[in-house]
Formats: structure tokens, C-alpha cells, sequence
């Protein structure tokens, strides 16, 4: 006899130090001081203030020059994929798009996805530890509804924030952000990570 445990999903989770943390911190700070005399959006689920476009564009890493974002994130990207052996004997070249999200106090995010296919992906410019988790939902709405076998934990992830980290995970997966009940405003940079495939390794 034997019980298997099937069905884990794979998320990444780093926090960027050293030279590498220092120029990304830069180019968000660069990014947040233009931004303040901007008309924001809120279009995404829940009430948060965001530059995410829905029309797709989502130009923000391209529209602020943020080299160093791009090249140290989509490294992370590289490593979480061939650790999970994700598309390992393709030559992929990476489509990055992000946006920056300001959580105010009150601000949250209601459950959503980023589609199917890439990889998604946050990281925190600005958080003080307390100002709203993300909460990853076990990927088959039946279990998470379901009180056999398993307890409340074992249906979901909790993530909370840090400045500098970077959380990868497939885009399908399920996620939510927690209200931020303090008075501090938490900032982070969300992207998608499209694979364009040019030939077989």
C-alpha cells in the first residue's frame, strides 16, 4: 500500500541582496518619483492604484528604462524554469510586462489569475512586513471548498512581504493580496513573463 501526494505547485521565492538590490531599488525610485503627478488607475479586482493597463499595453519597465529589473528578474525566471524543468530543450527568449500597484491603507486584491501559459511574478519596493500578504489558493477550486483530507493550511500558501523579494510563480496559479490595515503604503512591481519559442535545443 502506499499514499502519494500529487499535484504540487512549484513557486520561487528570492530575496534580491547586494549591487543587484541596490540598482533595481534605484530604477523603482525613479519610476515612483515621476509617477506622483500621474493620474493612476484601478482597474484591477479589490481597490488598489495601479499603472496596469487592461488593454494590455502594460509598458511600464520599457517606459521607465528599468534594464537592471528586467536582466535580474528574468535570471530568476531562467533558474526557476529549468529547476522545474519547464520547456528546459527549447531556446526561449523572454516578453517581460509589468506594473507598479500602490496599496494604500484599506487597499487589497480579491482572487485572480494572470493567465495560463508564463510565468507571474511581484516584487517589493516598499513594505513594512504588515501591510498585506499574498495568499496562493491550492489550483482546484473542488479541494479548496472541500473539508476531506486536509485543514485549512493545506489549501493555501501565505507569502508575506519584504523589501527586495521576488516571488515567481505560473500564472494560472490563484492569488489574492490581503488588506493593508496600516497606515503605511506597500509598493510593488507585478509582471508577466511570455515565452517566445525560437527553435528546439
Amino acid at each position: 500500500m502506499s499514499i502519494d501526494y500529487l499535484f504540487s505547485v512549484p513557486v520561487f521565492c528570492v530575496d534580491i541582496i547586494g549591487e543587484d538590490f541596490d540598482n533595481i531599488q534605484k530604477e523603482i525610485a525613479t519610476s515612483v518619483e515621476d509617477l506622483k503627478d500621474k493620474e493612476l488607475y484601478h482597474p484591477l479586482d479589490g481597490n488598489v492604484t495601479t499603472s496596469y493597463d487592461d488593454k494590455g499595453t502594460n509598458d511600464y519597465l520599457d517606459r521607465y528604462n528599468m534594464e537592471s529589473f528586467k536582466r535580474i528578474t528574468l535570471s530568476h525566471v531562467e533558474s526557476y524554469r529549468n529547476s522545474v524543468n519547464y520547456y528546459t530543450n527549447y531556446n526561449i527568449d523572454y516578453n517581460i510586462k509589468g506594473w507598479i500597484t500602490y496599496y494604500y491603507k484599506n487597499n487589497f486584491q480579491f482572487d485572480h489569475d494572470h493567465g495560463l501559459n508564463g510565468i507571474a511574478g511581484v516584487y517589493y519596493y516598499k513594505t513594512n512586513g504588515d501591510d498585506g500578504n499574498i495568499i496562493f489558493e491550492h489550483p482546484t477550486s473542488s479541494f479548496v471548498h472541500s473539508n476531506f483530507p486536509f485543514t485549512p493550511k493545506d489549501k493555501m500558501a501565505v507569502y508575506r512581504p519584504k523589501v527586495g523579494r521576488l516571488i515567481l510563480f505560473p500564472q494560472w496559479l490563484t492569488h489574492r493580496v490581503t488588506m493593508n490595515r496600516t497606515e503605511n503604503t506597500r509598493i510593488s512591481v507585478a509582471f508577466n513573463v511570455d515565452f517566445i519559442f525560437k527553435n528546439k535545443s
